[in-house]
């Protein structure tokens, strides 16, 4: 099978669970994006 993921969700109950670990971890990234971002180097 090509382009089969590096982790692959199987069953319905894993599917949704990860769903929500990555909806908490967007929800945590968007706290912090301003700094985040604020990190950038300038390159010349």
């Amino acid at each position: 099978m090509p382009n089969t993921p590096l982790h692959l969700l199987l069953g319905s109950d894993n599917y949704n669970s990860i769903l929500e670990v990555r909806k908490n971890d967007k929800e945590k990234m968007e706290q912090w994006k301003t700094l985040s971002l604020s990190t950038d180097f300038e390159q010349k």
